[in-house]
Formats: C-alpha cells, structure tokens, sequence
C-alpha cells in the first residue's frame, strides 16, 4: 500500500512539473519541435536508445563473467530489459530492478541469490560512477563557460550534485581502504552476515587493481557514449548544432532526471532539460521538446521491456507456486 501512495504521490509531483513547464515554454512551441519525429527519425531515436540499454547488457554479462557464472546473453538481454521496465515505471521501488534480476538469476540460471544481487549491486555503481563524472564534466561547461547565465534554480541542482558526488567519492575510499560502510551503521553485525559478505564482495571489485573493474567502467563509458550520440542526433533533429561539451552537459543532466524517483521522469527531466538550455544560451522550449522525445523513445522501449517481464514474472510465479504445492505434498505424505 505504501509503494502504491509512494507512485501516486510521485507521478502526481511529475504531472505538475510537467504542466509547470508546458505553461513556462508554451506547449505550441514544444510541438511545432516535436511533430517532426514519427517516421525515420523516432525509429533511430528508439534504435539508440536499444543500442544503450544492449551495452548495459554486456557489462552486466561481463561482471558474471568475472563472478564465475557464464550465462546464455540473451536470457540476460530480456532480464535487463525486465529490469529497465521495472526502473523506468516504478523508480520509487527501491532497487527494485536489481532485486528481480538477482531473483530472475536464480531461478533460469541457479545463480545464488547473494551473488546475483551483488552482480547487480555492483553493475548499478558502474553506471552511477559514470553517470555522475559525465555529469560532472557537464557542470564545469557551465560553471567555465556559461557561468553568468546560469539561473538560481540550478545553483541548488548543482549543490545536490555535488553531494551526491562526494558520497560515492566516499564510496571509492571506503572501497580502497578495504573498509565496512555496513559497519558504520549496524557496528554490532556478526562478521559471518551475509549483507557483510555481499558489501565485502562489491568492495573487492571495485579496488583499483581489478581488471574487471576497469572493463566495467569501460562499458559504462561505452553506454554513456551512446547516449551521448543520442544527444547529439535528437539536437540536431531539432534543428540546433551542438559541439561536444554542451552536448556532454545535456547527457549529464539527462543523467540526473535518471536519479529522481518520477515515473519515466515526468515532469523533471523537461525542468532540468530547460534549465540546462537556458544555461547554455538555447531556446528553452528546445530542451522541454529534447526531454520529451527521449522519453517517448524510451516509453517505447520500456513497454516492450514490460512484456519482457511479465512473460518472465508469469514464469517465475508459476515456479513458485510449484515449489509451494510441492512442499505442501511433501508434508502430507
């Protein structure tokens, strides 16, 4: 009950971001930039966006790989996507993603839960890592060369930025350091729980002497990279010409609208897109558009993605109740 006040709740606040922003930009504007989108130019939109999700893919293969386990990649693909599905409609679940992946690797792979879980825990830090340098780099372009223009809304985003890059810094030195952040806050576990193992298990990998660290973060870049070609094909559907470092700016904030808990980011990425435009001296009802046709191209994805998983999830319940019919046979007789 609580999940389900917390994505009412949440897709109320995007719905009146999103209304906020059409009456700020003027939603003529944002569809004379949009109309333009239903033939070739959607479908390589929603090609680029397959093409991201296909990378995450690989590097979440290749952490398995580095695990011991070599699984089928295609039965990957279609839990990552599943995964995508369940981050993109409900982003308030509380990794909620990485659990059915994890849960999914048990039961076609017989994969541990633990160490499914820490695959997905540590693929989830790979992408933020990146996420938030590439983010990073797009706030130096700002602050360097567009600092006058950037409005005060943006100056608390940058904060909250900044702070969200300091904890995961925290995270890196933790993990050099070969230290417990579990442990900072339940000092009293046992040291054979197994919450400790996994956290001990994700600290490893991501020790600066790990190949597999490297190559992970590799793919990451890879991922971002695509989004940020996305970026530069949708600008210039737009009309617009961007050079590289506005381009990495727009990425970042993307980026951002990922880490807000709104379903499919209503609402928040157009506020973030139209602020970063501004920012860097663009229309702002460009960005308002730019942020809509990313999240038309991925609400395509996504609900192929949701067929994905309900496939899988009707899979996994029947399996589950098997198991529970089972069990209850093996009582009796």
């Amino acid at each position: 009950m609580k999940r389900l006040l917390a994505f009412v709740a949440l897709l109320v606040l995007g719905i009146i971001l999103f209304s906020s922003v059409l009456r700020f930009v003027g939603w003529d504007e944002i569809w004379s930039a949009i109309q333009g989108f239903w033939g070739g130019k959607g479908v390589l939109l929603i090609l680029l966006t397959f093409l991201m999700l296909f990378v995450g893919a690989i590097r979440w293969s290749e952490i398995l790989r580095h695990q011991g386990y070599r699984v089928s990649f295609w039965s990957l693909l279609k839990q990552y996507f599943g995964g995508f599905a369940l981050s993109f409609f409900f982003p308030m679940a509380f990794f909620g993603s990485e659990l059915f992946r994890a849960y999914a690797l048990r039961e076609f792979h017989e994969v541990p839960l633990q160490r499914g879980i820490v695959s997905t825990v540590v693929e989830r830090f790979l992408e933020l890592t990146a996420y938030l340098l590439v983010l990073g780099a797009g706030i130096f372009v700002l602050l360097f060369f567009h600092y006058s223009l950037i409005p005060p809304l943006l100056w608390w985003i940058l904060l909250a930025s900044g702070m969200l890059a300091l904890a995961l810094l925290f995270f890196y030195l933790k993990s050099h350091r070969k230290e417990s952040i579990l442990r900072m806050f339940f000092p009293r576990l046992n040291d054979n729980n197994g919450f400790l193992e996994m956290e001990q298990e994700v600290l490893r990998f991501f020790r600066m002497r790990n190949r597999a660290f490297w190559e992970g973060l590799f793919l990451s870049f890879a991922k971002a990279a695509a989004a940020l070609l996305r970026t530069f094909v949708l600008v210039a559907f737009l009309g617009g010409a961007l050079g590289f470092f506005p381009a990495l700016t727009i990425t970042g904030f993307t980026f951002l609208s990922l880490l807000i808990p709104i379903p499919g980011q209503l609402g928040s990425h157009e506020a973030l897109q139209v602020l970063s435009f501004q920012a860097l001296g663009l229309e702002g009802h460009a960005g308002a558009a730019f942020a809509f046709l990313v999240r038309a191209a991925e609400l395509v994805v996504a609900l192929f993605a949701l067929v994905l998983l309900l496939r899988m999830g009707a899979v996994l319940v029947r399996r589950l109740l098997v198991s529970r019919v089972e069990r209850v046979f093996q009582k009796l007789f």
